[in-house]
């Protein structure tokens, strides 16, 4: 039987489609401690080991051939601390007051989930950097994983594999190896999507608590849930409060800066009055952005990156039409909810990064990489050099998005 035809069998006394591929996976498990794990997942913890080390390997190189004169550079964990990274290890350290190196409110854009899982470490006595590097690395293990899973769920045996790899090999994938968020999330997210879609909503609503107490991305995926279940649960009566879980991790981190600061859209705030970013109307937004790349003014690399918002903001918009032609309505909810957030702000940021939190993506791609595999030395001429010139950029302290 070929993939395409396993991938299509449906278990009809479950609630959503099984994957006999998937079935088929697990008697391949190893013995012993590592009976969860199959074939396959231990072929994507490869990849992502792999993956790992180059990009070490490349930024630890780089930062001695980058380094002029007599000097010597940044200590190996010290130069993964730039930009958010920062602020989530100053939240880590100090909570929400800061170390009084911002103004207030700053820090307050920050969900919790991040430095909450930063602070053990830090309060061990692991080097900020290293923690960043650590927690990253292992929930980026979790999600590739789940991420592997799910791409086999809903697009036959080897999709998924590709999907993680591409995932790990895609431009700005540094920010899931720093000390930034999106790894956490992910660790959260596509575990959770995985669970609703084999129809266990209450572990799925669980874990998406995990998420949306780490990025307001997890409102989406609340909302994406939320379609999911009107779609496809069964036994809605006994499973619908399920739903309500994702959305009480943004409600107690609002009850809770109100009680700080007395402000119940702190959040907002600190958007406005430190990043300038309100509700602006799409096209206003991108002609600041289009005077940010090619008005002149900007430094080189904040020039490269606001062209590079330019044409994700594109993509975002054809990945959200091309999820609703295919009639994908809880992943067209997921991205184009975030997609409709990112183009109406005041100007285009960090559009590129976003597409990292969009597993849709990764998995469409993969699924076309396996039907046209020709096309793999091209995607990876652009992935790899992009993938690793930005990890440098990054722990160069330049703007990498």
């Amino acid at each position: 039987m070929s993939d395409d035809v396993a991938a299509q069998q449906v278990d009809p006394s479950a609630d959503t489609v099984f994957v006999s591929a998937e079935r088929a996976d697990e008697t391949s498990a190893l013995p012993g401690p590592l009976a969860r794990l199959t074939k396959a997942d231990l072929s994507t913890l490869r990849w992502w080991l792999v993956t790992r080390v180059a990009v070490l390997i490349a930024v630890s190189a780089s930062a001695w051939l980058l380094t002029s004169g007599k000097g010597k550079p940044s200590g190996i964990f010290a130069r993964w601390v730039q930009w958010d990274a920062v602020n989530f290890n100053v939240i880590a350290q100090f909570g929400y007051a800061g170390d009084g190196s911002r103004k207030a409110p700053y820090f307050e854009a920050f969900f919790p989930g991040f430095p909450l899982t930063l602070r053990p470490l830090v309060n061990l006595g692991v080097p900020v950097g290293l923690a960043g590097l650590l927690v990253s690395a292992t929930a980026l293990a979790v999600a590739v994983v789940a991420l592997r899973r799910l791409g086999d769920l809903e697009a036959g045996t080897g999709v998924g594999e590709r999907a993680a790899l591409l995932l790990m090999l895609s431009p700005w994938a540094v920010f899931l190896m720093a000390g930034y968020s999106e790894a956490l999330f992910l660790a959260f997210a596509i575990p959770a999507w995985l669970a609703a879609k084999r129809g266990h909503w209450w572990l799925a609503c669980a874990l998406a608590m995990g998420a949306s107490a780490t990025r307001v991305t997890g409102l989406f995926l609340a909302l994406a849930l939320i379609v999911q279940f009107g779609l496809y649960a069964k036994d809605r009566w006994t499973k619908w409060p399920a739903l309500l879980l994702p959305f009480f991790p943004p409600l107690l981190y609002t009850v809770y800066q109100q009680q700080r600061t007395g402000d119940w859209s702190v959040w907002l705030t600190a958007q406005k009055e430190n990043w300038n970013r309100t509700f602006t109307l799409p096209w206003d937004a991108w002609e600041t952005t289009w005077r940010g790349a090619f008005g002149g003014g900007q430094p080189t690399d904040f020039t490269w990156m606001w062209r590079a918002e330019l044409i994700a903001a594109v993509l975002a918009v054809t990945v959200t039409a091309w999820l609703l032609w295919r009639k994908r309505w809880p992943e067209s909810v997921y991205v184009g909810g975030q997609t409709i957030a990112l183009l109406t702000s005041s100007y285009f940021l960090s559009v590129p990064r976003v597409f990292l939190l969009w597993w849709p993506v990764w998995i469409g791609l993969a699924a076309w990489l396996k039907n046209k595999p020709q096309w793999w030395p091209w995607v990876l001429a652009v992935f790899i050099p992009l993938n690793l010139a930005l990890a440098i950029a990054y722990t160069q302290g330049h703007w990498a998005g």
